[in-house]
Formats: structure tokens, C-alpha cells, sequence
């Protein structure tokens, strides 16, 4: 289990890192496209979001996709995206910045968020438990 005290990442082989770029990808996509029935697929029944606005369910982000607060124009990775493997688990982390409209205001670029999304292999299948994206801030320097 990843919560165990010293777990190792196992080396990334081909096949993990190309099932977690297509989630990754298919993730993107189903948002930009409104396609709740592939988020629904990529998301595990158990799956939660913690943001700075709350958790939220599965059930929730797949209504909150139907509604029409969100119009996205793009979700671009910033780069640095780190895979580590654990056998049956994956945790992927990385950036990326939202380009679009919420309820009618342009939050072009406002929205850049790091995130960590955890994946599990069950029943042969891959798909996302838990993610966790938090919008990054500039943070004054120390003296």
C-alpha cells in the first residue's frame, strides 16, 4: 500500500508509463469535451477531489461537468510531470494551466494548479481514486 512506511516506486516500465499518459490524456479530453461518460469510466466509483474549494465526489464533478458554470478553452500540462509506479498503483503529479470562461468571466491563466492523482489497477482495469489539485500562488520572499 502506498501508505506504508518506506514504500519504494518500482521502476517505470513502458506499459505503465503509457497507461498513465493515456489517462492523463483521456482526463484532459473528457473535461475539454464534456464527456461524462469517459470521465465516468476513467473515475473509480470511490474516486474524491480535494481543491481549494472543497471535496467533491465522483457523482459531483461528473454533474458539475453537465453544468454550463465551466467553458474551457484549454487545460495545458506545464511540464515536470513526474509517474512513479507501486505495481498495482500509479501516483502522477504535475502542473497544469485552465484557459476559459467560468459564469461568464475570462479565467484565462488564472487557474494554475499542481495536482497529484493516484491510480489503481482493479479488476484489470486503471482507473483514478483520488486527486488532489491545489492552485499555485506567488509567494513573497524570505529576507
Amino acid at each position: 500500500m502506498l501508505s506504508q512506511m518506506g514504500a519504494q516506486a518500482a521502476p517505470l516500465s513502458s506499459r505503465a508509463v503509457q497507461t498513465a499518459t493515456a489517462l492523463e490524456h483521456e482526463w484532459v479530453a473528457a473535461v475539454m469535451e464534456r464527456d461524462t461518460m469517459m470521465l465516468d469510466r476513467i473515475l473509480a466509483e470511490s474516486f474524491i477531489i480535494s481543491t481549494a474549494f472543497g471535496v467533491f465526489t465522483k457523482r459531483q464533478c461528473l454533474e458539475y461537468l453537465k453544468s454550463d458554470d465551466l467553458h474551457l478553452e484549454s487545460i495545458s500540462h506545464d511540464g515536470g510531470t513526474m509517474l512513479h509506479n507501486y505495481g498495482d498503483e500509479a501516483v502522477v503529479n504535475g502542473t497544469v494551466t485552465v484557459k476559459g470562461v467560468y459564469r461568464g468571466r475570462d479565467v484565462s491563466g488564472q487557474y494554475r494548479y499542481r495536482y497529484a492523482e493516484v491510480y489503481i489497477k482493479w479488476l484489470g482495469y486503471w482507473q483514478a481514486i483520488n486527486c488532489q489539485a491545489h492552485p499555485l500562488c506567488q509567494v513573497p520572499p524570505i529576507l
